[in-house]
């Protein structure tokens, strides 16, 4: 069937320190060589990040960088205009086991009747895979107009009406840290560092760094930038008494969830709630004895 393709390749790794990781290498290719290669027979592909130059595909770059899935969607369905191909393919740029599974998602797309908008790959244990999917071009056009940067997989696609298929076992794999890396048999080597990618001050707190993403997908938000929150804490517990410190960063997190209600970009919203509470900071003297 006639597809284009969509491979999101601009996020931030923070947790495999900030490098390129579509540029890690498995069994010899890189993992954006093998996924690009999985969306083989669509009629385009579009990579949403900051990849070599190729004539395998089109490069966009979401607005604003770092602006999550939303944000690559809606630039690379920009892209997009004017294509005639009814289902677009949307997958990770970092799965290089994924070619297994597109079979079974086409040809599950081919037979959606006209009410469903798409399906999406379930792996071995039963979770859905929001970048392992076909979806119906004109439905996701549709789902990413009502959503700001910084929304999740998740709350992009809710509304629609999404079919489910088991796919091979290990096909949906990813490579989110280390870990993940090393039980592919990939291993730690010199590829690029994303240059706008925020650089953590120090490895120390691996702990850390971990929960961010275990809880901010739990809670279906965007990891914390860790050193800003941080040093939000800090300065409050320095400069007003340390109860302070849970107090801001609670309080940054409350503000900025309003500023998105009333229609403001997520990363935007926090970097105006921050800032705020940052020049407050600064304007008091240290507290005594802190």
């Amino acid at each position: 069937m006639d597809f284009d393709a969509i491979v999101l390749a601009g996020g931030r790794a923070s947790r495999l320190d900030g490098i390129d990781k579509t540029a890690l290498e498995f069994e010899g290719r890189t993992l954006l060589d093998l996924v690009v290669d999985a969306a083989h027979g669509s009629r385009r592909v579009i990579v949403v990040g900051t990849p070599p130059v190729s004539d395998r595909y089109d490069t966009v770059r979401e607005a604003p960088v770092f602006g999550g899935p939303a944000a690559a969607l809606q630039a690379a369905l920009s892209a997009l205009d004017g294509s005639t191909a009814e289902v677009v393919l949307v997958l990770a740029g970092d799965l290089p086991r994924v070619g297994g599974a597109i079979p079974r998602l086409l040809a599950h797309a081919a037979e959606m009747p006209p009410s469903v908008d798409g399906v999406i790959a379930l792996d071995e244990t039963g979770r859905r895979q929001y970048l392992t999917a076909v979806y119906r071009t004109r439905a996701l056009r549709a789902a990413v107009a009502g959503v700001v940067a910084g929304d999740s997989m998740r709350r992009v696609i809710d509304g629609l009406l999404i079919d489910e298929v088991p796919v091979p076992t290990g096909t949906t794999h990813d490579v989110d840290t280390w870990q993940d890396a090393e039980a592919l048999g990939i291993t730690r080597k010199a590829v690029s560092v994303n240059e706008d990618a925020p650089r953590r001050s120090d490895d120390r707190y691996p702990e850390l760094t971990d929960w961010n993403a275990a809880l901010s997908e739990a809670l279906d938000i965007p990891p914390a930038d860790v050193e800003r929150m941080l040093g939000l804490a800090g300065s409050a517990a320095h400069r007003v008494l340390r109860p302070a410190a849970p107090v801001t960063t609670f309080l940054v997190g409350y503000a900025a969830g309003k500023l998105v209600a009333g229609g403001m970009p997520l990363e935007e919203a926090v970097t105006r709630a921050a800032t705020v509470t940052e020049d407050l900071l600064a304007a008091r003297p240290s507290a005594e004895g802190a």
